[in-house]
């Protein structure tokens, strides 16, 4: 604390901003740049008042989406003290894709709610229960449609996607994660590119 990090970061951004017109998207934890952003005529997006739809298929398929968002849940639900249930989460992922697919409705994304729903429906309510801490009313920021657009917020100069007004580190976590896989496959995808340096 007080080493100057911030600072640091902050001054590299503006002057990578000014000389080269790069794009930058930081994630907040804790509020820090909303207003340094706003000032340097930035974008704030505050995640507490949007949602992101962790289902969402940003340059990838469903099968590679369903092992990130897997990943993800081990990290922060303990997913691997579960294996019954992480098997019940993986294949009701892939089963909820498959059910957009074969309904014609594959540019409607599925939800985290679609799953906790079908897992409802399987009778699966161990499975069930591990997911609905991010589906139920005021922690539903993951259960709907993208307000946000993140590989639109990858080419808008600064941005700053303000996590503190999530309730718990773990919806920042989730968010956090979630946008940094989203961003690797967009890079991924894109490619280098010198004009941008």
């Amino acid at each position: 604390t007080g080493a100057g990090k911030s600072y640091t970061v902050k001054t590299f951004l503006t002057r990578a901003s000014l000389i080269w017109n790069t794009n930058a998207i930081i994630l907040d934890w804790v509020g820090e740049y909303e207003k340094w952003v706003r000032q340097a005529g930035g974008k704030v997006i505050n995640l507490g008042k949007e949602r992101l739809n962790i289902l969402d298929l940003v340059d990838t398929n469903s099968r590679s989406r369903v092992k990130q968002i897997i990943s993800s849940l081990d990290i922060l639900c303990d997913l691997k003290s579960y294996p019954n249930e992480r098997d019940h989460i993986e294949e009701a992922l892939e089963a909820v894709y498959d059910r957009r697919a074969k309904d014609g409705k594959a540019q409607q994304r599925p939800t985290l709610l679609d799953v906790v729903n079908l897992l409802e429906e399987k009778g699966d309510k161990k499975a069930a229960r591990l997911l609905k801490r991010f589906t139920s009313e005021g922690t539903d920021f993951f259960a709907g449609s993208s307000t946000i657009d993140i590989k639109t917020l990858t080419r808008s100069g600064l941005v700053c996607i303000d996590l503190h007004n999530l309730p718990t580190e773990e919806m920042r976590s989730l968010a956090g994660l979630t946008i940094l896989q989203y961003i690797k496959e967009i890079m991924r995808a894109e490619g280098m590119k010198e004009d941008r340096r």
